[in-house]
Formats: C-alpha cells, sequence, structure tokens
C-alpha cells in the first residue's frame, strides 16, 4: 500500500478536532489490534520524534492505536545520534512512512540539563 503524505497529516490533525469537542476514543488497542499487528506486520502512517518523558505518552496526544504510528524517544529529542538517525531512515526505507513529526513539549528536563551543562563548561573555559 503507497502511503500518501497529505492524508497522514490529516490523519495526525484530526487529532485537534476530536480535542475540541472533548471526545477520546482511543482506537486500535484492544487485544485483538495486538494480534493483528503481531502476525500481520506493523503498517505506519507516522513517525514521530519525541521526548522520552512519560508526561507525553504519543498515541495517546495524536489518538492513535498499536502499530499506526512508529515511536522514536529520546531524551530531549536529540537526533544527533545514529541510532535516532538509523530509526528515522528504518521508519522511511523499510516501512515507506512518508511523515515525520518532531513533537516536543514544556518543561523539557533533559534540554535544561544540557544546556546547563553546557554552560559550566563554557564558563570553565573562559574563566579557567
Amino acid at each position: 500500500m503507497k502511503k500518501n503524505t497529505a492524508a497522514a497529516i490529516s490523519m495526525m490533525l484530526l487529532v485537534t478536532c476530536v480535542m475540541v469537542g472533548g471526545v477520546f476514543i482511543y482506537p486500535n488497542q484492544r487485544a485483538a489490534r495486538r494480534n493483528a499487528v503481531a502476525s500481520g506486520g506493523q503498517m505506519p502512517f507516522a513517525t514521530v520524534l519525541a521526548c522520552s518523558d512519560s508526561r507525553a505518552p504519543v498515541e495517546l496526544i495524536f489518538e492513535r492505536g498499536i502499530g499506526e504510528i512508529f515511536v522514536i524517544r529520546v531524551a530531549g529529542n536529540m537526533a544527533m545520534n545514529s541510532d535516532v538517525v538509523g530509526s528515522a531512515e528504518y521508519a522511511v526505507e523499510h516501512l515507506g512512512i512518508p511523515l515525520l513529526v518532531i513533537l516536543g513539549h514544556t518543561g523539557w528536563g533533559a534540554v535544561k540539563a544540557a544546556i546547563r551543562g553546557l554552560c559550566a563548561r563554557l564558563r570553565s573555559l573562559w574563566l579557567g
């Protein structure tokens, strides 16, 4: 099945309409869906690079179920190592996913820690 970027974007944005309406259905999260995906393979329509923060559960945020989103989670959304880049390449090359979403949130502890560490290193370089 050829995946369509416009359709994928529409499916990700549909959650906005659901949020405004206040009705959440959390589709495709039952045992039957798990079994179908386990035996038939995954066919996600979007890849999401998200923070590892447990307060940002990707499938729940976008109202999606098992096998619908290929999620790459790393502290601070830092796509700077080969593991993260390799996962994104796998999503495109092997799963044919046409859409990559970078999901951010407020209060990033990992980003704050990285900035503090960088500032401390710079201070030590400048001040000796």
